[in-house]
């Protein structure tokens, strides 16, 4: 074998090395990143938790920054509960001050408050606000965010379970709480009211197309838009949704944004 191809081949040996190596490092960064993305779906601790999924990496989380003058830090109480209670109602909620937008400030949008927790209510401190997802006995699942209890890589959000009795004296004390409109009772079924048979309604959402979901959940996945003023028959009610077939599609929709027809 002659010296051209001998230096031939250690050079093209060289070369398959080095590849081997970056595509190796590569691989094992890429493991690693994928392993910390899959134990935080969708950014918050604990997602799924009690059948609750949030996902704080898509709007409105995302775009409550941009679309306010105050500056909502990623990962505050407020700016969680927000954008929490704008995914769930629709509305444009922005909270500037935990006790202060009790005091007032709610009525704005037309919710109703009280001392009493019930599902999908906001929790109210002199300093801190969550949103309080569930109450199933004597156990409230809550979600919020500028905790302690998780970390940067969650975003300091997360899904948590706590004794209903312990609600009261967190955080310097509970100063009241604001009902969403989204199931009043204590097991987040909907009240008695003029929602409360089936029956022919129209959409009333503000001149905004309403979410048609997969379930009875306020979080569960999106099927379809149902447009404003569009007249359905709601089958069945549970937790504060009705079941309405439209489009060829058999879903649920909040209570809040439809009216008897």
């Amino acid at each position: 074998m002659d010296i051209k191809h001998i230096k031939k081949s250690k050079l093209i040996s060289i070369v398959i090395t080095f590849i081997l190596f970056i595509g190796l490092t590569v691989g094992v960064f890429n493991m690693t990143g994928n392993k910390a993305q899959a134990s935080c779906s969708a950014g918050i601790m604990n997602n799924g938790l009690n059948g609750i999924h949030i996902n704080i990496n898509s709007a409105p989380y995302t775009t409550l920054a941009t679309t306010t003058s105050v500056a909502y830090r990623r990962g505050g109480c407020a700016w969680f509960a927000s954008s929490r209670a704008r995914e769930l109602t629709g509305k444009n909620i922005i909270i500037h001050g935990p006790a202060n937008w009790l005091n007032s400030k709610y009525a704005l949008y037309g919710f109703t408050r009280g001392s009493q927790p019930r599902a999908k209510s906001l929790a109210i401190y002199p300093n801190h606000v969550f949103v309080v997802e569930e109450i199933n006995g004597d156990t409230a699942t809550i979600s919020e965010g500028a905790t302690p209890i998780s970390d940067p890589a969650h975003g300091y959000c997360v899904i948590r379970t706590l004794p209903v009795s312990s609600l009261a004296g967190l955080y310097g004390g509970i100063r009241g709480y604001v009902y969403l409109g989204i199931g009043g009772g204590s097991n987040g079924n909907a009240t008695g009211t003029a929602k409360s048979g089936t029956g022919y309604y129209k959409v009333n959402a503000d001149g905004s197309n309403l979410n048609m979901r997969s379930s009875d959940r306020a979080s569960a996945s999106i099927l379809g838009k149902v447009p404003d003023n569009t007249r359905v028959y709601v089958s069945d009610i549970s937790n504060g949704m009705g079941k309405i077939v439209y489009n060829g599609l058999t879903g649920w929709v909040q209570l809040t944004w439809i009216t008897k027809a």
